[in-house]
């Protein structure tokens, strides 16, 4: 019998009237006790192609052209962030980069392409999004469309304009390739667009993975 729950453990009354605790280093729960779930589910009927469950503390929504509307906190409606699908510096001009159909598995949305995978991940913590670079023919500056609602960028946090609390970050982005060398990534917020440089990869070793991990709850 389970006579105690946290976001992290359970402990058990057994049949002998010992006591059991199990504990994870994630979490099991939501604080409103609702299980963990990171499943992606499909819409029918919507804008929106799939979006998250209610077994996270966050809201997560996506487009099929990668389009994502991100609420840090679950019950509120009126404060998020979205991000549009991306775009890359070439030739002097922005370009679309091109994705279609994306492939939603469990807790994985993600566009296949011979020179690169664009993938999104939700975990238990909050947005993710790597960019897995095969080869160095789209190592070039990218930008993301990018509207907040509601909510004030300061620095790296997110304060909420209903009632000030902290509510998400921003994680500077970086790179890593196979070898496991890193380094990290500049980037700008500025005229409704979220932009990164293009690292210097010259020694790097493919694929490399640029982690632009847009945010995370707090």
């Amino acid at each position: 019998t389970i006579v105690e729950q946290t976001e992290s453990s359970l402990r058990f009354r057994l049949s002998n009237g010992a006591y059991r605790l199990v504990s994870v280093t994630g979490k099991l729960f939501t604080k409103d006790g609702t299980p963990i779930d990171t499943t992606l589910v499909t819409r029918q009927n919507s804008k929106w192609l799939t979006e998250t469950t209610e077994g996270l503390e966050y809201r997560l929504k996506f487009k099929s052209d990668s389009t994502r509307r991100y609420y840090p906190r679950k019950d509120n409606d009126n404060e998020y962030i979205e991000i549009g699908a991306p775009e890359y510096f070439d030739e002097d001009e922005w370009k679309k980069l091109p994705i279609s159909n994306p492939t939603i598995e469990k807790n994985r949305l993600y566009f296949e392409k011979p020179d690169y995978t664009l993938e999104h991940l939700v975990t238990p913590d909050g947005a993710k999004v790597n960019l897995i670079l095969n080869n160095k023919s789209f190592n070039k500056p990218i930008r993301w469309p990018i509207s907040i609602t509601n909510l004030t960028k300061e620095g790296e946090t997110l304060i909420s304009n209903i009632d000030s609390k902290t509510v998400a970050r921003f994680t500077p982005p970086y790179w890593y390739d196979s070898t496991e060398k890193s380094g990290a990534i500049s980037y700008t917020v500025k005229d409704g667009y979220l932009t990164y440089t293009a690292p210097d990869l010259t020694d790097a070793v493919y694929p490399v993975t640029i982690d632009p991990t847009f945010s995370v709850g707090v």
